[in-house]
């Protein structure tokens, strides 16, 4: 008998084994699956790393006939040291309807280069946009290359005062030639309402609200033009009984707070006639968690994870990544109902950071940006001047100390602007920290961004944290660093210069042409110097790269050979690979706003300046040569004709008179581009502008249809 008891037992603990063995074989499976998440994100910035542009002008506006002075600085955004990635810069001043007026292609040296634009030629004032990107930068999101708008002003008409202020905010005529919409429009995101006057956004913290837990919901709230009001909100339930009253805090950002047996309702704003408008509140989930982040006076960071019913006892990973780079992974039992991880500060970057728990399938649960309080002291540079005040043309004698918080000299190079403080007619914009550690992480028009980082006080971080709660969009997506949605890099880096595209033949289908030898000369049009570059065979699909360690910038002619492998040469045509800029992107109304005079800084922010004696040794007298006058000028100079040379000349009647530009040089290198060929200039008028049209029989003649 014991013999058969013995047995049993054995017979249970053999079931009882076989029974366990699938459920560790699934936990073998998810965290396989986990892993791999984690091991495709910390290889991410390695793999496909990005850069940051900044741009420091030399002002904060500009009339016609000056210059645009900038330095570039171009940064890897992972840990912000100068780029080894990219050696080229494309710069662009695009005109109010998005046409590129000028572009610069500059040489990158230590993740720096400098430019200017001349305002000159300009057709008419109004708020111009630079901005400035690599050709890798061009594989993410347009939104987020450098990107600041500035006001143009009409000359003015007083010298001395400068005001008033004035430029040209008409539209074009002919609106569907328009790249960008001409009216400003704010940055509205998918789940944006828009009643009579109010937009409102509401951004559930992590993501969601989930069923059977207290949540809180960070909203936007603004105008129909998309500038920030402070309004307030009335917070019911579907049963319409009160639960709360809220108001924006700061710029019409705020945040609602839901008890946990709330089952759905609505927010209501007064109109403009006193009637209630109701704006849904987002749907809770029925299964998930929910996710707050909260960081202690030394910069630890605590993870506060609360699963619901239906996610308990599941196992999870957690990932923390900064700008793209990988700070903290774990995993997560959702065993009980709150989970805390805590992060110690030594393992997380500065600036924004980037919280996601997700599920081994590689669905996110909750998600949640947050700030880490920059740890490193910054450094200091002192300035003395020669004076505290300046007459006009006179010299200005600067002195610079660069030292660390400890007072140890330093070496290093910066750029400066001067400007007159009385000529102060436009926002400043954002600084270089302030834009590579947040405003660059983050989609859209930010107004005042150096307020969040002047100090690291209560509530500037609690405002901070809102205009971080608010953020819609990711530069970095979970999805896309974990491996989960598939990447693949569409423009090279140009670590050196890069002439790729693809050779098609003449058809209209345009076929590729693989195998074929392609030989490329660059010559100067001043014909001084060339450059002859080795053969290379096209791929499968027509591709071609040639490359060139050499800096190869300014006006040049290329022609290229195709031949077969007799060497035959072979008509076809040569497509380029060089449209790649970032469609323009409209405006909002927050980037329309400028002085309407010259803005004095308020006392609070103007510190008197540390002098120092200096002795002016510059020469006063400049002697000019001789210089005789063959023959007095007509003011009626041809070619430019009687009437609109007595005025100004060809400049002024393009400015008086002409409603619409197109930058040809640009216009033709695109359609080369797409089509191989060069188009009639009537058919191509016909087809940017419908508006007009031409008779086959009447050359030069055009009909506007308008």
């Amino acid at each position: 008998m014991p013999k058969k008891i013995i047995a049993m037992k054995k017979l249970l603990l053999l079931i009882s084994l076989f029974g366990l063995a699938p459920v560790l074989k699934a936990e073998d499976s998810t965290m396989v699956r986990l892993k791999r998440f984690f091991t495709n994100i910390s290889a991410y910035d390695n793999m496909y790393t990005q850069e940051k542009v900044y741009l420091h002008l030399d002002n904060n506006g500009y009339f016609p006939g000056e210059k645009i002075w900038f330095k570039a600085y171009v940064l890897t955004a992972g840990r912000l040291l100068p780029t080894d990635l990219s050696r080229i810069l494309y710069v662009d001043l695009l005109m109010p309807d998005g046409t590129v007026w000028d572009r610069k292609i500059l040489p990158i040296h230590n993740g720096r280069t400098y430019g200017e634009f001349d305002l000159s030629d300009l057709l008419r004032t109004g708020f111009y946009e630079i901005r400035a990107y690599t050709r890798a930068m061009t594989n993410w999101d347009a939104a987020y290359v450098y990107s600041r708008v500035i006001p143009i002003f009409n000359p003015p008409k007083d010298t001395v005062s400068f005001a008033p202020l004035d430029l040209d905010l008409s539209a074009p005529l002919f609106k569907n030639r328009l790249r960008r919409s001409q009216q400003a429009a704010p940055l509205i995101a998918p789940s944006a309402q828009q009643q009579k006057g109010h937009i409102l956004t509401f951004y559930p913290e992590g993501g969601n609200l989930v069923k059977g837990l207290p949540g809180r919901v960070a909203f936007k709230l603004t105008d129909g033009r998309g500038l920030p009001i402070e309004d307030e909100l009335v917070v019911c339930g579907n049963d319409d009984r009160q639960i709360d009253k809220v108001r924006p805090r700061h710029e019409g950002m705020g945040l609602i707070e839901l008890p946990e047996n709330w089952s759905g309702g609505y927010a209501a704003i007064a109109g403009e006639k006193g009637e209630m408008q109701r704006f849904p509140l987002p749907k809770a989930v029925e299964e998930g968690c929910t996710m707050k982040v909260e960081s202690d006076s030394n910069g630890d960071m605590k993870v506060i994870i609360s699963p619901n019913d239906r996610m308990l006892n599941r196992k999870l990973g957690i990932s923390i990544t900064c700008r793209g780079m990988a700070c903290f992974f774990d995993t997560v039992n959702t065993d009980r109902s709150c989970i805390i991880k805590k992060i110690p500060r030594k393992q997380l970057h500065d600036g924004i950071l980037q919280t996601t728990l997700f599920t081994s399938e590689g669905q996110v649960v909750c998600e949640r940006l947050s700030w880490c309080i920059p740890q490193k002291p910054p450094l200091v540079l002192a300035t003395r001047q020669s004076g505290t005040s300046f007459q006009p043309f006179n010299p200005i004698a600067l002195e610079f100390y660069l030292k660390d918080q400890s007072g140890v000299p330093l070496e290093g190079d910066f750029s400066l602007s001067v400007q007159d403080c009385a000529g102060n007619i436009a926002e400043s914009g954002a600084d270089l920290r302030t834009d590579m550690l947040l405003c660059s992480d983050l989609k859209g028009y930010i107004e005042h961004p150096e307020y969040y980082l002047a100090s690291n006080d209560e509530k500037r971080l609690k405002d901070l944290d809102l205009l971080l709660m608010v953020q819609g969009w990711r530069r970095y997506e979970w999805k896309q660093m974990s491996g989960v949605r598939p990447f693949k890099l569409k423009q090279p880096a140009e670590d050196k210069q890069i002439f790729d595209g693809w050779v098609v033949d003449m058809s209209k289908k345009q076929r590729p042409l693989p195998d074929f030898n392609l030989s490329m000369l660059l010559v100067r049009y001043d014909g001084i110097s060339s450059f002859k570059f080795s053969d290379t065979k096209t791929n499968a699909d027509g591709s071609f790269a040639f490359s060139s360690d050499e800096e190869i910038y300014g006006d040049l002619l290329g022609s290229f050979v195709a031949t077969n492998d007799k060497d035959k040469r072979l008509k076809a045509h040569i497509l380029l690979n060089r449209n790649f800029s970032p469609h323009p992107q409209p405006y909002e109304w927050l980037q329309y706003r400028y002085f309407k005079s010259p803005k004095q800084l308020p006392e609070s922010v103007v510190r008197t300046p540390e002098t120092f004696k200096w002795i002016d040794t510059l020469s006063k007298v400049r002697h000019l040569p001789p210089v005789k006058v063959a023959e007095k000028e007509s003011r009626f100079t041809p070619p430019f004709g009687t009437r609109w040379t007595y005025y100004g000349g060809e400049n002024a009647a393009r400015r008086a008179h002409s409603c619409i530009y197109f930058n040809i040089e640009e216009e033709l290198q695109q359609y080369l581009d797409s089509v191989g060929f060069e188009p009639d200039i009537y058919d191509w008028i016909e087809q940017v502008m419908p508006d007009f049209t031409h008779e086959k029989d009447q050359p030069g003649k055009l009909t506007y249809r308008g």
